[in-house]
């Protein structure tokens, strides 16, 4: 069976590099050793201009921030945003974010091998249809990453797919052989 990635959503918001990359200016480029790591160092400001393929990337134009790059790893280590005026969703008739929320994504390496997530801080104050106010702040820290371990048994009849191998042709759907009815011929009740 052929498995096909899901389609993102248009309404989606994953704040993310490479997004930002698409939609900012980077500035003030700068070095900084943090826990003992070369970091590079820089501002971004987004550019209100740029074209925006989803609402992540809308959101992202609109604001401000600095990012920290581990430079062996060449990973996420810090991502702040502070939006610089107020983005509002349909016209601000579903959802009006005020300018000066913000959030703070921190990230750490975990067995030496891969980037996780640490730390994440958001304050959002705005509005929703309208009427609703909300101002809210989140605060959540993710620690105690573990590698875990599996196996695998082959069971007999089973076969190691390769790169190489071409592809399993997908099932075909198996339909039923189609009926007639005749006109003459009364339907049968179950």
């Amino acid at each position: 069976m052929k498995s096909h990635p899901p389609k993102p959503d248009k309404n989606t918001v994953n704040l993310g590099a490479s997004g930002l990359l698409k939609v900012a200016t980077f500035t003030n480029p700068r070095r900084e050793q943090i826990n003992g790591r070369p970091t590079l160092v820089f501002d971004y400001t987004g550019d209100p201009s740029a074209k925006a393929a989803d609402l992540s990337e809308q959101i992202m134009r609109e604001l401000a921030g600095t990012l920290w790059v581990d430079e062996r790893d060449s990973a996420i280590l810090r991502l702040t945003g502070t939006l610089q005026k107020n983005f509002h969703v349909a016209g601000g008739l579903l959802v009006n974010i005020k300018k000066g929320s913000w959030f703070d994504f921190t990230d750490m390496p975990v067995n030496n091998e891969i980037w996780f997530l640490r730390t994440i801080k958001v304050h959002v104050d705005g509005r929703f249809l309208l009427v609703k106010g909300f101002d809210g702040d989140l605060h959540q820290t993710y620690s105690d990453y573990r590698k875990l371990k599996t196996t695998v048994t082959l069971l007999p009849g089973s076969h190691i797919v390769d790169k190489t191998d071409p592809p399993s042709p997908e099932p075909q759907p198996t339909t039923p052989p189609p009926q007639t009815i005749h006109p003459s011929t009364p339907p049968q009740s179950w």
